[in-house]
């Protein structure tokens, strides 16, 4: 997107005299936005011909181009574009991740007939020819995702829940999934916004302050402590009944990010992996979120007490160790090496077993880990063997 300099001050010139403002000496600059910035603004519309050698699944299987979570789509749809414009399911599904289906494109040489997005938009730009043999260009059509990547990812426990699959097919949205995985990746989706700051009343920064000071800094939910200085913008104020206008206090909790992204209807709340880490490593220390089963204890209770606490990165493969009646681990813990530092941090940990699933980790670190008889997987390696 581009922004006309000179059409956007003469905008705020004219607000000024308006206001009856006096002019002040500014002077508009125009700098480079670096490379990251220039593909995330190209990604938002996708970028055609790309080579599938150009693509790199990361750790998870995700689709990666440039630090960015991708997806892949064909924008020809051959003869088939009339009924794709009626129907998107009608037409060449796109793909989240390196599934069996982009394996066997890339092994029969049909790998470069792909465009790359990152944007969150429910149509893909897409071109064919009608029965009639006319040509078709620059239409937008609701394509489908491909059920291939929601079966291996197990992305909503689509393979696990054989009686949710339509139902998680029909839901599928792009920006509930990039958020999912948002821990995969250094970048958020490009347009992805789910604090829509016009539904605030202008005060909510100072009555979203008061009440988390209220609270003493502290979740209402795990407990987790965020009243340190440099913790305290990892609590949020969550609106109880969803209405951001409606600022009483009986509306509110005081609730830390992992926490936040976990209420219901909050899917699409970004929250990186470093504050996911930061919020799961104070928990540890103050020993208030984790709870070992008791003796006696459900074993589904327990089951969702691990889904709650975890990334929703590793959902998928929670899902499929309680369909595979595996025992259930313990959910974050540091790795520590053999000076007793912390050199990675596992999402999964089972103890007695010595194994541990992170979302991604150093060659080095692995090495030292594993020689120390550690069994170290990322969850797709483990969503594989099962």
């Amino acid at each position: 997107m581009r922004i006309d300099i000179d059409e956007q001050l003469r905008s705020l010139d004219s607000l000024r005299k308006r206001m009856g403002a006096h002019k002040s000496n500014f002077e508009a600059t125009v700098e480079d936005l670096g490379e990251i910035e220039k593909i995330g603004q190209l990604l938002e519309e996708g970028l055609d011909d790309i080579q599938l050698a150009d693509v790199v699944a990361n750790s998870g299987g995700l689709l990666e181009y440039k630090g960015y979570q991708v997806v892949l789509y064909i924008p020809d749809q051959d003869n088939m574009i009339e009924n794709v414009l009626i129907d998107g399911s009608k037409g060449k599904k796109f793909h989240v991740m390196d599934c069996r289906t982009l394996q066997h494109m890339r092994a029969v040489g049909r790998g470069n007939r792909y465009s790359v997005r990152n944007g969150i938009g429910k149509t893909f730009p897409v071109h064919g020819r009608t029965q009639f043999g006319k040509i078709l260009e620059n239409q937008l059509a609701e394509l489908v995702v491909c059920k291939n990547c929601l079966t291996e990812l197990n992305f909503k426990g689509y393979k696990t829940h054989v009686k949710q699959r339509s139902i998680i097919f029909r839901d599928f949205d792009l920006e509930d999934f990039f958020t999912t995985y948002s821990s995969y990746f250094k970048h958020k989706p490009v347009g992805a916004d789910t604090r829509r700051a016009n539904e605030y009343t202008n005060n909510w920064k100072q009555v979203s302050t008061k009440f988390r000071s209220s609270r003493n800094w502290i979740c209402d939910n795990c407990k987790v402590d965020l009243s340190a200085p440099n913790h305290k913008h990892l609590l949020h104020t969550h609106h109880i009944n969803g209405q951001r206008s409606d600022n009483r206090d009986a509306n509110f909790k005081a609730l830390c990010k992992d926490c936040h992204s976990k209420e219901p209807y909050h899917e699409r709340l970004y929250i990186s992996h470093k504050d996911r880490l930061l919020i799961n490593q104070l928990r540890r220390k103050q020993q208030k979120f984790h709870q070992k089963p008791k003796p006696g204890q459900q074993e589904d209770s327990v089951w969702l007490q691990a889904i709650k606490e975890a990334d929703p990165a590793v959902h998928g493969l929670l899902e499929r160790l309680k369909e595979r009646r595996k025992a259930v681990p313990e959910v974050g813990a540091d790795m520590m090496g053999r000076e007793g530092e912390i050199i990675a941090e596992a999402e999964l940990v089972w103890e007695s077993k010595h194994i541990a699933v992170v979302l991604d980790i150093g060659k080095q670190e692995k090495i030292e880990l594993e020689a120390m008889g550690w069994r170290i997987g990322t969850a797709k390696e483990m969503l594989d063997s099962l």
